[in-house]
């Protein structure tokens, strides 16, 4: 083969390789590495990504997209698991609606679309935020209204308005004098008042200046008055507790309600207990054992039928007010 034969096969083989236009296995037209989801090369780089993708290798989501396994697809709101394009598990404040997720609206039973179509009981408005004809806000809830309730506590009422009061679960008008409401009648009056409307003095009471004030009972011979009540007089007794004995005069002491008398310069009994012995005894006196001596002093060697001293040992001599002893004025 000749020189110019040679030649000829080469430029007919450069020919055949520049006519070219297909690249081996992964690798785009231009027979550069193939990128997944590019559409248009620049280069070796990528340019364009498919719909949903971006970045130089197109391996990010585009805004507006998420992740779905290994594809990017359109975002769901409320989103946090995918199942294919749709959504399979919703984030918290939403529920799933088809493949959809759709926020939840408090207090809906049914919803149209995003809105609500049904509220619950004593709510109204599409996103249920209104509490309907009837009903009170109570907090944060909607509670059946409690004619001239002024203040809720939950579904009952705290608070009654003027001139009203709370009687069971509702506010009725406020009877004067009455203590415990039944219905709208007083069932339980103040003291002095009686009927349902505690309109009419009680026994033992009458009208004064439109005040029941108690009426003062007149006590027989023998019997004083004890709060309302006549009882039985007790000796030395200032003070009643009933028929009892609650404060007793001086020289003598209130054992079960009854005043008993005191010893001779006794000035009360040890704990109070009648038959116990002396426990203190009256100025210039002295408690000796069980009984009151007068404030003698070792001199005194003997008393009179009153219990003074009119007898001194032979060291001392009788004081001028014959009650005493003094000691002798030294030789």
């Amino acid at each position: 083969m000749n020189q110019k034969s040679i030649e000829l096969l080469v430029l007919l083989a450069t020919i055949l390789v520049l006519g070219s236009s297909t690249c081996s296995a992964g690798f785009a037209p231009s027979c550069v590495p193939t990128i997944p989801k590019c559409s248009t090369y620049n280069g070796a780089a990528c340019s364009v990504c498919v719909k949903g993708y971006t970045g130089p290798s197109c391996s990010s989501c585009a805004a507006g997209y998420s992740l779905s396994g290994s594809a990017c697809v359109p975002t769901i709101a409320g989103c946090f698991q995918y199942a294919g394009t749709g959504c399979s598990k919703c984030n918290p404040g939403y529920f799933i609606s088809g493949s959809k997720c759709i926020l939840t609206i408090p207090n809906c039973v049914t919803y149209s679309g995003s809105s609500c179509s049904k509220c619950a009981t004593g709510y109204t408005g599409t996103s249920c935020s209104t509490c309907a004809s009837g009903y009170t806000l109570s907090g944060s809830s909607c509670v059946v209204t409690i004619a001239h309730c002024s203040a809720y506590t939950g579904s009952s009422c705290s608070l009654c308005a003027a001139g009203y009061s709370p009687s069971g679960s509702a506010c009725v008008p406020t009877i004067a004098h009455c203590v415990t409401y039944s219905g709208s009648s007083c069932s339980v009056c103040s003291t002095g008042y009686t009927g349902s409307s505690c309109s009419t003095c009680a026994v033992g009471y009458k009208l004064s200046s439109s005040v029941c004030v108690s009426i003062a009972p007149t006590c027989t011979s023998g019997q004083v008055l004890s709060g309302t009540t006549c009882v039985k007089a007790i000796a030395n007794c200032t003070s009643y507790s009933g028929a009892k004995c609650s404060v007793c005069g001086p020289k003598t002491v209130l054992y079960n309600g009854v005043c008993f008398p005191q010893p001779l310069y006794c000035q009360g009994y040890v704990g109070n207990a009648i038959g116990s012995d002396c426990g203190s005894c009256d100025p210039t006196y002295s408690l000796l054992g069980t009984t009151c001596d007068p404030t003698w002093g070792v001199l005194c060697f003997g008393s009179d039928a009153t219990g003074l001293c009119n007898l001194c040992y032979i060291l001392g001599t009788l004081g001028t007010d014959a009650t005493t002893c003094n000691p002798a004025p030294p030789f």
